[in-house]
C-alpha cells in the first residue's frame, strides 16, 4: 500500500444545512459556480488535486505546503469579494483546514491521520478563515508573509496526541486581542412552553411555537436584526451594534408577552435570550448567555455590557457564576414580560402558567414541627410522605409530587399563591407536636380560589400500634373532594402498615436520610430500612426502600461493584413486590434491573404493573418512560415523562433529558433540541444533555450547531468517547443505538 507525505486541505461551507433549507436549488447552483470559478482555478494554478467532494465538503492534495496555503488564501479572498452585497444569511462562507502529514493512497483517494487532522482543523476554523497545524506553520513561516495566531494544543479525534493549531490572519485581519471591536452582536433565543414540557396536544404546541417564533423574529427585524438560523425551535440573529440587539430583544420579548395575554395558559411560550459579541456562523457566547436566562429574560455578556456603557436606557444587574466571578448581566424588562411565578422557587417552575387539571387537584405541603427543639422532624415529614403515598394511588385525583412540594419548606406562603404556582385547586397543610406521651396532628384543606378552609381537623393520638392518623387524613380528603375509588384502590390506599411505633420511627428517620441523597446518607438510610424489614418482615416498606438504596448505589457509582449492588436491588425488590401490600415502588426498581440486564419484555411488563398501582406517582411515571424509550416506544415515553413533569414541576434535570431523548427518537428533532437545552439550563456542568443535544442537531441537519456542542463536551470531559457513552443506553434495537453512535461521531465526538 503506497504512502506519501502530502499537504492536505479540507474545505466545507459554513451553515450549509441552513442554506439548503432556505433555498436548495439556489444554494447548489451557487456552490457549483463557486467551485468552478473561485475554488477550482487557484487549486489548479498552485498544483493541487481535488481528491473528492462530499456534499459541501472538498478534500484537496498539494505537493507543496507553501502552495497549499497560497491557494487557500486566494480562495478565501475571492470568496469574500464575491459575497459583497449578498444578504448575510445567503452568503457562501468557507472554513478551511491545512495539515502536512503522512497519507495512505487508495486509488484516487487518500486516507489516514494526515487527512483526519486536516478535517479536524477545518472544523476548528472560523467562518471565512483558515486553520493550520504546527507542521504547516514550520514550513511557511520563513516563506510567506502571513500573520498567525497560536490557539494552543487541541485534542483531535482518533489521535493519541493533541495538535497545535494556528489561525491564519487574513489580509487586514487583527488577532483575537484586537478583533472584538469588529465583531457583530449575536442574539440567541430558545423557546420554553407548557406544550413542550407538559401538554398533550403536540400539533397545537408546534403551531404555538411557530407563531411565537415568527412574532419574535418580526420584532427583531424592526431593530435591524437578521435571523440567520433556526436550530430546532431556537433562533439566532445578528445585529450591527449591541444597542440594536438589546432594543430588538426587549421589543421581541414584549411582543411575545402581548401575544401570550390572549392565549390560554397552557398555550403560552416564552424565550430565553442571550446576547454576546460574535459572528453569524456561531451562537457562541450568546448561547452561553441564553443558558443563564430564565424564560422571558434577556442576559448579555460582559463585553456587550461594556459597549452599552453610558446608555441610560438599559437597566442591567450583574450575574455571578458559582465561583462568584462575573458571568454576565441580566436586563430589566417591562412588567408585561414578567414570569408568572413566586420568587424563590426553582428554575423549573419559572415562566410556566400551569392550568388546573380536570380532576380534583391537590398539593400536600411540608407539615410543620411545633416541638420545642424540632425533635419530631422525622415524624412530621414521615406523616406527610405517608399521606402523599396514599394519594398517588388514587386515579381520580391529581397530586403534586412530594419532592416539588418540599420547595415550600420553611416559607411563609398563602394557599392562593401555591395554587397559582403549581396549578392546583386544593392545598393540604399540617402541624405535628408532642403532648407528653401523646401526639397532636392538625390538618387543614384549603380551596386555593377562595382561600377558605374546606375542612380542618385535630387528631390527638397515642404513638403506638393504633397510630393511623395518616389514613384518617386521606379518608377526609377523599370524602371532601368527592373522589370515587375504583379498581381495588380502597384496599391499596388504606392498607394498614407499620403499627409498631419503634419501627415507624426508624422508617421515618430512614426516609429523612434518603432525601439528602448522597453516598453517606443513602448508606445510613439503607441501614434504617434493613432494621425496619427485620422488625416488620411482612410489611413492604422495609425491603422496598432497601432495594431503592442498592439501586441508587449502582447507578450513582457509590458501591464497590455495580453488579453486586444491582443484584442486591433485585433481591430486595422481588421480595417486596411479592408481598400483599406491595405499593408499586419495588416493581419499578425491579423493572429497571431487568432493563439494565437487557431483559426488555420483563422490564415492560413489571414497569406497567408499577404505574397501574401508582398512576399519579411522578417518579414511577418518569422511570417507566425511561423503560419505554429503550424498548422502542418513544412516543408513549413522551406522554409518561410529560405526566411526571406536570405532577412534579420542580423535576429532576434528568427527567427532561428523558423527554429530549424521546423526542429525538420519535423524529421530533426541534423539540428534542429545546428539551435538551432546558436540561442544560438546569444543570450546566453535565455532558449527558449536551450529548443528546449534539445527536439531535445532527439528526435534524444542523451540523454546525452539533459541532459547537461536541466541542463543549470535549472541553468539559476530554476523555469522552462514543463507545463508553453508548454502554449507558440499553436499547433493545441495535440499529437505534448504531444511529445514535453515528450521529455523535458526525458531530465530531471521538469513537
Amino acid at each position: 500500500m503506497e504512502r506519501r507525505l502530502a499537504a492536505i486541505v479540507a474545505i466545507d461551507v459554513v451553515g450549509y444545512s441552513r442554506l439548503m433549507a432556505q433555498d436548495e436549488e439556489g444554494t447548489i447552483a451557487r456552490l457549483n459556480a463557486a467551485r468552478e470559478d473561485i475554488i477550482g482555478p487557484p487549486i489548479a494554478r498552485f498544483g493541487g488535486r481535488i481528491v473528492k467532494t462530499m456534499g459541501d465538503g472538498i478534500l484537496v492534495e498539494f505537493l507543496s505546503v507553501v502552495d497549499a496555503v497560497r491557494a487557500a488564501l486566494e480562495i478565501q479572498r475571492f470568496m469574500a469579494e464575491r459575497s459583497v452585497g449578498d444578504p448575510v444569511d445567503r452568503r457562501l462562507v468557507l472554513r478551511m483546514g491545512i495539515n502536512l502529514g503522512d497519507v495512505v493512497v487508495d486509488g484516487e483517494d487518500i486516507l489516514g491521520d494526515g487527512v483526519n487532522v486536516a478535517a479536524r482543523l477545518e472544523a476548528l476554523s472560523d467562518p471565512g478563515g483558515i486553520s493550520i497545524s504546527r507542521a504547516v506553520r514550520d514550513q511557511i513561516r520563513d516563506k510567506l508573509e502571513v500573520g498567525l495566531e497560536d490557539q494552543g494544543e487541541v485534542s483531535v479525534k482518533n489521535m493519541a496526541r493533541p495538535v497545535r493549531v494556528f489561525r491564519v490572519l487574513l489580509a487586514g485581519e487583527a488577532s483575537a486581542a484586537d478583533e472584538a471591536a469588529a465583531q457583530r452582536t449575536v442574539l440567541a433565543a430558545e423557546a420554553q412552553s407548557f406544550g413542550l414540557l407538559m401538554g398533550r396536544d403536540d400539533a397545537q404546541a408546534q403551531g404555538d411555537l411557530t407563531l411565537c417564533g415568527q412574532t419574535f423574529i418580526e420584532a427583531l427585524e424592526q431593530h435591524g436584526g437578521q435571523a440567520v438560523d433556526r436550530v430546532g425551535d431556537g433562533i439566532v440573529a445578528i445585529f450591527e451594534t449591541p444597542v440594536e440587539a438589546v432594543q430588538g430583544a426587549v421589543e421581541a420579548q414584549v411582543a411575545v408577552a402581548t401575544l401570550n395575554q390572549g392565549m390560554a395558559p397552557e398555550r403560552r411560550v416564552r424565550f430565553r435570550v442571550g446576547i454576546a459579541l460574535g459572528d453569524a456562523g456561531s451562537s457562541g457566547g450568546a448561547g452561553t448567555m441564553e443558558a443563564l436566562a430564565a424564560p422571558g429574560e434577556v442576559c448579555v455578556s460582559p463585553e456587550v455590557h461594556e459597549r452599552l456603557s453610558g446608555n441610560s436606557g438599559f437597566d442591567l444587574a450583574k450575574i455571578a457564576n458559582p465561583s462568584g466571578d462575573l458571568a454576565g448581566f441580566r436586563l430589566t424588562l417591562p412588567k408585561l414580560t414578567e414570569s408568572p411565578v413566586t420568587s424563590g422557587l426553582p428554575l423549573q417552575c419559572q415562566a410556566l402558567d400551569l392550568p388546573l387539571p380536570a380532576k380534583p387537584s391537590i398539593i400536600v405541603l411540608p407539615f410543620k414541627d411545633l416541638s420545642p427543639n424540632a425533635e419530631l422532624g422525622h415524624l412530621t415529614e414521615g406523616i406527610r410522605i405517608d399521606v402523599q403515598c396514599a394519594l398517588v394511588k388514587i386515579s381520580g385525583l391529581f397530586a403534586i409530587a412530594a419532592g416539588t412540594a418540599s420547595c415550600y419548606a420553611g416559607r411563609d406562603v398563602t394557599a392562593q399563591q401555591v395554587g397559582r404556582d403549581m396549578g392546583v385547586k386544593y392545598v393540604l397543610e399540617g402541624t405535628v407536636q408532642s403532648l407528653g406521651d401523646r401526639l397532636r396532628v392538625t390538618a387543614q384543606l384549603t380551596d386555593t380560589d377562595s382561600g377558605e378552609s374546606v375542612w380542618a381537623e385535630r387528631y390527638d393520638r397515642q404513638l403506638d400500634g393504633s397510630f393511623l392518623v395518616q389514613d384518617e387524613i386521606v379518608e377526609r380528603i377523599v370524602t371532601a373532594l368527592d373522589v370515587e375509588l375504583v379498581g381495588g384502590e380502597q384496599a391499596k390506599v388504606w392498607r394498614k402498615t407499620l403499627r409498631d411505633p419503634k419501627a415507624l420511627e426508624i422508617y421515618y428517620k430512614g426516609l429523612q436520610r434518603l432525601m439528602t441523597f448522597d453516598k453517606e446518607s443513602v448508606a445510613a438510610a439503607r441501614q434504617h430500612f434493613e432494621t425496619v424489614s427485620r422488625m416488620a418482615p411482612n410489611v413492604t416498606l422495609g425491603p422496598t426502600n432497601v432495594a431503592f438504596c442498592h439501586y441508587w448505589d449502582a447507578i450513582m457509582g457509590w458501591s464497590d461493584t455495580a453488579e453486586e449492588a444491582l443484584a442486591q436491588a433485585a433481591e430486595w425488590a422481588e421480595k417486596a413486590a411479592a408481598m400483599d401490600d406491595a405499593d408499586g415502588q419495588a416493581h419499578i426498581i425491579l423493572a429497571h434491573v431487568h432493563l439494565l440486564k437487557r431483559r426488555h419484555e420483563d422490564a415492560l411488563r413489571i414497569g406497567q404493573e408499577a404505574v397501574e398501582i401508582r398512576p399519579l406517582c411522578a417518579n414511577t411515571n418518569a422511570l417507566f418512560g425511561n423503560i419505554l424509550i429503550y424498548c422502542g416506544r418513544s412516543r408513549e415515553a413522551i406522554e409518561r415523562v410529560k405526566n411526571a413533569i406536570r405532577t412534579a414541576p420542580v423535576y429532576a434535570p434528568w427527567w427532561v433529558e428523558l423527554l429530549a431523548i424521546a423526542y429525538r427518537d420519535s423524529g421530533q428533532y426541534g423539540r428534542a433540541i429545546s428539551a435538551a437545552k432546558e436540561a442544560i439550563a438546569l444543570s450546566a456542568d453535565k455532558t449527558a444533555a449536551r450529548a443528546i443535544l449534539a445527536s439531535a442537531c445532527v439528526a435534524g441537519g444542523w451540523l454546525e450547531a452539533a459541532r459547537e456542542v461536541a466541542d463543549s463536551i470535549l472541553e468539559m470531559e476530554p476523555a469522552f468517547s462514543v463507545a463508553s457513552y453508548s454502554q449507558q443506553h440499553p436499547y433493545r434495537d441495535p440499529e437505534t443505538l448504531e444511529a445514535l453512535q453515528d450521529r455523535l461521531r458526525a458531530a465530531g465526538l471521538p469513537g
